[in-house]
């Protein structure tokens, strides 16, 4: 593949994931049962891991507990990410409590470090370049705590490769997984299957075995939608994710306009026909999504473990699984834990967690 590799258990173990964010965004709904029905959800979608994103926080002990008992790898990032840490936001000199962040850092080793869901570390989310992301003595901090309470592998970085990623030669498969994550939006359905990097700029000529991150849009349920208040004037937006409700925007609404095989722009909600309503469009939404990500996940697990050359891959975690309020971009399940369309596509690109399935390929 070009990349890096796992096993477990002596066994290949292929990586189909979600990235976590939070359980709540004001951390009032994390009991147990919430962690439980959450993780429950990851594991009924076939994921088999799921990456707490260095842009959050260490999670509840019941999380880790639900994991363990789920059967679900856990890839676990220290709380930095290229955001705030100098890369694209804040300053490279964060954090800049640095024996403070350091005692935090072996609290949670030591927290965590019981629990065999936890597969493997991460120093933080798309931290770049090496020489500054994380500050050398945090990164000597990290590196020293975890080789001396933990035998588990840390990677510093998620993405590297240059400031905006995909610079090959400023990739190091020792530093970071992958020298590009995304893309972030709808791609055309035989692209998934045809492209060694599927939407990715200049895809054929960079090696992405591992993809830390990938995907967009979701679409909670009508039902969802009256939840979050979005529904009682019936407005939604239009073709090309025009006139987009000033609401929807706020509730990080993301588009479903693509280009399609011949390069036209289209739109996947009016693939399926003008909705004349909102539930019509919101019927869309879901039917547009349970394919998008369908096609994904097969399109992914088709290259497993094939040559670099054809782009051949070693795991893919999707951006995002879940949400921590209430939200119109990457989530299997929305707030209120109903299963929604990307949920759909997800279980069935992976068969649900089941031994066989057949591809849309």
């Amino acid at each position: 593949t070009g990349g890096r590799a796992w096993k477990v258990n002596g066994l290949k173990f292929f990586v189909q994931g979600g990235n976590w964010i939070a359980t709540d965004s004001f951390l009032l709904n994390g009991d147990s049962e919430r962690y439980e029905a959450e993780v429950r959800l990851h594991r009924h979608s076939g994921f088999n891991l799921i990456r707490v994103w260095g842009g959050g926080l260490p999670e509840s002990d019941h999380f880790y507990q639900a994991c363990d008992e789920a059967g679900i790898a856990v890839f676990q990032e220290f709380w930095m990410s290229g955001d705030n840490n100098g890369r694209w936001g804040g300053s490279y000199d964060y954090p800049f409590e640095k024996d403070a962040y350091l005692e935090m850092v072996e609290d949670t080793v030591l927290r965590l470090r019981g629990h065999p869901s936890l597969m493997f570390w991460g120093g933080g989310n798309e931290l770049w370049p090496a020489s500054k992301s994380p500050p050398p003595v945090i990164r000597a901090g990290l590196e020293k705590t975890v080789a001396a309470l933990d035998d588990r592998f840390l990677i510093l970085s998620s993405m590297d490769g240059g400031y905006d990623g995909l610079n090959m030669s400023m990739h190091s498969d020792s530093f970071a997984l992958a020298v590009k994550d995304g893309p972030y939006g709808f791609l055309s359905i035989d692209r998934y299957y045809s492209e060694p990097n599927p939407g990715m700029t200049n895809g054929s000529s960079v090696t992405v075995a591992f993809q830390p991150e990938v995907g967009g849009s979701s679409m909670v349920r009508l039902s969802g939608l009256k939840r979050m208040g979005l529904a009682d004037s019936g407005s939604y937006p239009g073709r090309f994710d025009a006139d987009t409700p000033d609401l929807w925007s706020f509730h990080k609404f993301q588009g479903y306009t693509y280009s399609g095989p011949d390069g036209e722009e289209r739109d996947a909600i009016w693939d399926y026909g003008p909705p004349a309503s909102l539930s019509g469009y919101v019927a869309r939404a879901n039917m547009a999504c349970a394919q998008q990500y369908q096609a994904l996940f097969e399109g992914f697990s088709a290259k497993a473990f094939g040559p670099a050359a054809s782009g051949g891959k070693t795991g893919v975690i999707l951006w995002k699984s879940q949400s921590p309020w209430p939200a119109l971009r990457g989530f299997i399940y929305d707030w209120w834990l109903e299963s929604v369309g990307m949920g759909d596509g997800v279980r069935l690109g992976l068969g649900g967690g089941g031994r066989w399935k057949a591809q849309l390929d």
